[in-house]
């Protein structure tokens, strides 16, 4: 059955129109993060090691709407994210997407592949550690490109209470071979994820991730047995989670 949102792998064998050219091929995997490294021979990637905040609403009003606030912090990197799920790329501004380092792309979780649009913005260390000790709102942060689809997409004004959720440690690894990317991830009540990734072509999509099926299988793992993106369980972990007084790594 297609939706709105979620579009079936099954007997995929051509993008149409609607779709968007680039997906990334995402499978969580439930085995411990130590176990995860070693079967994989995996080698840590020190330069995409970031430290995550999302903004929410204690009702996860804004993911109900199909949005996430996400703000990534790295060597040099200070980003703030507008990820929202769309329908498909063909009705999203393109104007947007160039003005705001954007880009209209498929997640895919098991069979299902979700059209998303990722409008960013750079940050200067003032508006972040606003935003972080709460004398910025995000409203205000947001890039004029971010504002703009928002409003068009009726997603707007925010939600009461948004507050920033976080931090949540995320390690990159790398294997010896292969294009994909390991990610590990680590929420300040102890909860941890574990995500493979690969981004390749839509079309190639139900082919790409045979294969990495196939090596986490040869590697003695098999992925999580709910297959769905781990966004809400974060965003859930973090609110019942006591809020670290923020601070940038």
């Amino acid at each position: 059955m297609l939706t709105a949102y979620c579009l079936l792998l099954t007997g995929l064998s051509a993008a149409s129109p609607a779709e968007p050219p680039v997906a990334e091929v995402q499978i969580s995997l439930c085995a411990p993060p130590e176990e995860i490294i070693r079967r994989l021979t995996l080698s840590p990637d020190p330069d995409r090691r970031r430290e995550i905040w999302y903004f929410e609403s204690p009702a996860l009003e804004e993911y109900a709407k199909g949005i996430i606030f996400r703000l990534r912090l790295g060597a040099g990197e200070r980003r703030l994210t507008v990820k929202a799920k769309v329908a498909d790329c063909a009705h999203v501004d393109a104007s947007l997407l160039r003005a705001s380092d954007g880009k209209c792309e498929a997640d895919v979780h098991g069979e299902e592949m979700q059209t998303v649009v990722s409008l960013e913005a750079s940050l200067d260390e003032k508006t972040v550690q606003g935003l972080l000790d709460g004398s910025v709102g995000l409203a205000s942060a947001l890039h004029p490109a971010q504002l703009r689809y928002l409003q068009s997409a009726l997603a707007w004004p925010l939600a009461p209470e948004m507050r920033p959720l976080g931090p949540i440690r995320v390690d990159s690894h790398r294997p010896a071979k292969g294009k994909w990317v390991a990610e590990l991830w680590q929420a300040p009540g102890g909860e941890r994820w574990a995500e493979v990734s690969r981004k390749t072509e839509t079309v190639d999509v139900a082919r790409v991730r045979k294969a990495m099926l196939g090596e986490l299988s040869k590697a003695g793992l098999e992925p999580c047995a709910d297959v769905s993106s781990t966004t809400e369980s974060k965003l859930r972990a973090l609110l019942a989670a006591p809020q670290p007084t923020p601070g940038i790594r």
